[in-house]
């Protein structure tokens, strides 16, 4: 396993953990031939973990938390890429993994997983197939803190704790505790550079983040013009505003700006969208979301700004994970600046982390309490039938925090959550120990060596207060749809909006809608609608949308749909009046006991059902059936009809 001894300038085992101390600057490959098997804190970011295992002379399978991230590491070492579609790759098939997999020509199989697709090779590890691979999770801690949005985390660590020991490991920089008895027990291997790395930070704490956000970013840009800067700030909708405001104030021009995040959040960043395709950021001032705090290389200098909110679970940045964003700067000369915005609970002497083994008692008695719920149902066949209704709920509902303590593994049983408690315990962590008044952070960035430049700032530039509620929402909204992407069933859909705290009504529609129709319309343009209405200020979108789709998808043989054709026609005009008529006839036709009175609201519920165009006279002409031009893939059943309180509200 080791290449060039002389690269290694200490090595000593201790209570089973081996530690090695590498030459300064120094890179894994050449120091090593191959990845050990286990837990591998690495200490350092950007020193080639998965370069050392895609190069190394055995079978590979990496799996990396983001697509973007597998996919440009597959590109660049011309691997094998699963995942769904990229600049570099489209999905890929089963076949073509069957082919890789079967071709002799290829020495060593190299295969770069994103972590929701890893379970398209759970067959293939089941078959006995992939024997002879080597399995290695990278950014482990990722895994951990986002199983609370994405159920795949979780499946991932179900496949690797079922690959024999030594030919399995969890690589990351940044090393969080594991719960997991399996994982605790796992070898451990620590590497550290000879001089370790420390970075020189202006850390400011500040009464108005998004105001300070602003000034800030000023400042760079009138000081250093030919510059680059990465704003790395956990809100979609917030690096909008932020971004909007600077472009409306005439400091920097719209095309100056990109926002580098998930695809699903295109329309909400309207013209800022960008994925990153190369290794270079594409535009003076970019705004990078968690999708881009890990994983990938900039190799040139840019000055970064950081932006943590102290009191949310979603937007507080721990110490590892702002160690994580500077890691992204892969030039030698390293960053032209490093800024830390940050606010602050107030000092709370009462304040108590929670620990694993709280959480991990509490799921074991919720464990327990299922179990005797199930022998006392089924003994009885009325309640039986309610029995995994009943379950469902009860593990749905019973979380600490937004966190579930219970989940289903790959094989749909129930077990404990240990990635979900490992978060909990980290969110848990990060706010008592970094933001439990304003001068921990600085003093914990200090201890880790760097050179800290602290600073209390108030800011006086305004942000409108409604913004702020609104970009909380949407906040809300950007996490829900980021898991809700990744669901493919209705457990997993229960289990994400579940681990969600701070839930509005705007929210728990949106989930309504996808549960209803995940299944029978194309699931992109599903999520972009559902975004589109997640980010207005009332729910009129969502209901509209709802009627619509129900519409859309019913079959043109369910008696509903046939009495509206009856009285309305693709093709044809109608005046208002002429449609409060029709309508008021398909009401009685339909039994519903309801009659509508002003032509706006037969208006309105036509919309809901057809896409129409005004005419001169003025009448409106109805194009389609189809008005939010979604691709159904599968229609209701025939009887499902839509009820009086959908039409109307």
């Amino acid at each position: 396993m080791i290449r060039q001894p002389n690269k290694i300038k200490n090595f000593i085992e201790k209570n089973g953990v081996s530690y090695y101390t590498l030459e300064t600057d120094s890179y894994l490959e050449e120091s090593f031939t191959e990845l050990p098997h286990g837990i591998i804190n690495k200490t350092e970011t950007g020193i080639g973990a998965t370069t050392l295992e895609l190069n190394a002379k055995r079978n590979s399978i990496i799996v990396e938390p983001i697509k973007i991230t597998a996919s440009s590491k597959a590109h660049k070492f011309n691997a094998l890429y699963i995942g769904s579609e990229t600049r570099f790759h489209k999905q890929t098939t089963k076949a073509q993994i069957r082919d890789y997999l079967a071709d002799d020509a290829i020495a060593y199989k190299k295969i770069v997983v994103v972590a929701d697709s890893l379970k398209k090779l759970d067959a293939y590890f089941k078959k006995g197939l992939l024997k002879d691979f080597f399995l290695m999770i990278d950014e482990v801690d990722s895994f951990q803190n986002d199983s609370k949005f994405r159920y795949s985390m979780e499946q991932c660590m179900d496949i690797y704790k079922a690959v024999p020991l030594q030919q399995r490991a969890l690589v990351t920089a940044t090393l969080q505790p594991f719960s997991d008895p399996i994982l605790i027990a796992e070898t451990k291997t620590i590497i550290q550079l000879e001089t370790p790395k420390t970075r020189q930070i202006k850390v400011i704490h500040t009464n108005n983040l998004h105001g300070s956000a602003i000034d800030n970013i000023k400042k760079q840009l009138k000081s250093n013009p030919g510059e680059k800067i990465m704003v790395a700030y956990n809100s979609v909708s917030g690096c909008y505003d932020i971004a909007q405001n600077l472009v409306d104030d005439g400091i920097v021009l719209a095309d100056r700006i990109k926002i580098l995040c998930s695809k699903n959040n295109e329309e909400t960043v309207k013209q800022y969208y960008h994925e990153l395709d190369s290794d270079k950021l594409p535009a003076q001032l970019n705004f990078v979301t968690s999708a881009y705090f890990s994983g990938f290389d900039i190799h040139e200098r840019f000055h970064l700004v950081s932006i943590s909110k102290g009191n949310s679970n979603i937007y507080a940045l721990s110490e590892h994970k702002l160690k994580q964003i500077a890691g992204r700067c892969r030039d030698k000369q390293k960053l032209f600046s490093e800024t830390i915005l940050y606010a602050a609970n107030d000092f709370n002497e009462s304040a108590k982390k929670t620990t694993p083994e709280e959480l991990i008692e509490a799921a074991e008695s919720e464990i327990k309490a299922l179990e005797c719920l199930s022998r006392n149902f089924e003994r009885n066949a009325i309640l039986s039938n309610q029995l995994e209704k009943i379950r469902q709920t009860i593990i749905a509902d019973t979380k600490f925090s937004g966190y579930g303590l219970l989940r289903h593994d790959i094989d749909l049983k129930t077990t404990i959550a240990y990635l979900s408690i490992d978060a909990a315990v980290e969110s848990s962590r990060v706010i008592v120990d970094l933001y439990n008044g304003k001068t921990l952070l600085p003093e914990i960035l200090k201890n880790e060596g760097n050179d800290i430049t602290f600073l209390d700032e108030n800011s006086l530039t305004k942000v409108p207060k409604q913004n702020i509620e609104v970009l909380e929402s949407q906040g809300i909204t950007d996490k829900l749809l980021e898991g809700l992407e990744h669901c493919h069933s209705d457990h997993e859909i229960i289990d994400v909006s579940d681990q969600l705290t701070g839930l509005k009504k705007i929210h728990m529609a949106i989930i309504g809608i996808f549960i209803d129709n995940y299944l029978r319309v194309d699931r992109d343009q599903l999520l972009q609608h559902l975004r589109k209405g997640g980010n207005q200020k009332d729910l009129r979108y969502l209901r509209r949308l709802k009627l619509s789709l129900i519409f859309t998808t019913l079959q043109n043989t369910n008696f509903y749909k046939r009495t509206v054709f009856n009285y309305l026609q693709i093709g044809k005009e109608y005046t208002p009046m002429e449609l409060l008529q029709k309508w008021n006839k398909i009401f009685q036709e339909l039994g519903f006991q309801k009659r509508l009175r002003v032509t706006a609201d037969a208006v309105k519920i036509t919309k809901k059902h057809f896409e129409t165009v005004k005419t001169r006279k003025p009448s409106f002409k109805i194009i389609s059936d189809n008005p939010f031009k979604v691709t159904v893939t599968s229609h209701l059943p025939d009887e499902s009809p839509p009820s009086l309180h959908d039409l109307l509200g």
